[in-house]
């Protein structure tokens, strides 16, 4: 029999009465722990027992945070997207014309391996930048793919 505060009364050993003299009291506690959005249906059919409506409210709020979470997750992507796409005009406008310019601006003042320097540099920038977004890529990836399920579990204590 479990009290109010989930823990069972001690019950003699032997399963005699405490009347019998010599017995031992032995007391059971049982722990229940979970992770997820809901409890497990068992506490789910007590709570509604208790408090009619609960499992609703539950199911209710759940919904109204997994669309909030969606919402700012949705922003994020779109500022991402931008700031990628605003990241990737600037470079190309670098890599197109400016750098370019720079080394035939050289050229111009007799400066060969210096501009050949500066078009080496331009290449291994762009290089650079292909590889870290790619790196950025597969850790996102991997970040999504390591999110856990929830689980539930229990114990029993002696």
């Amino acid at each position: 029999m479990a009290n109010s505060s989930g823990r069972s009364k001690p019950k003699p050993a032997n399963g005699n009465s405490a009347s019998s003299g010599t017995s031992q009291m032995v007391a059971i506690q049982r722990t229940q722990s979970y992770s997820g959005p809901f409890p497990p249906p068992g506490l789910l059919e007590t709570c509604e027992r208790h408090h009619p409506g609960s499992t609703r409210i539950f199911v209710e709020q759940y919904e109204k945070q997994s669309d909030h979470r969606m919402a700012i997750e949705r922003k994020v992507v779109d500022a991402n997207v931008r700031n990628e796409r605003w990241g990737l005009t600037v470079a190309s406008i670098l890599a197109v014309l400016v750098w370019p310019g720079i080394a035939a601006y050289m050229i111009s003042l007799g400066y060969v391996g210096a501009s050949l320097g500066v078009l080496a540099a331009e290449f291994g920038a762009l290089v650079a930048m292909f590889l870290n977004r790619a790196r950025k890529q597969r850790r996102d990836t991997q970040r999504k793919a390591d999110v856990e399920t929830p689980t539930i579990r229990e114990s029993t204590e002696r």
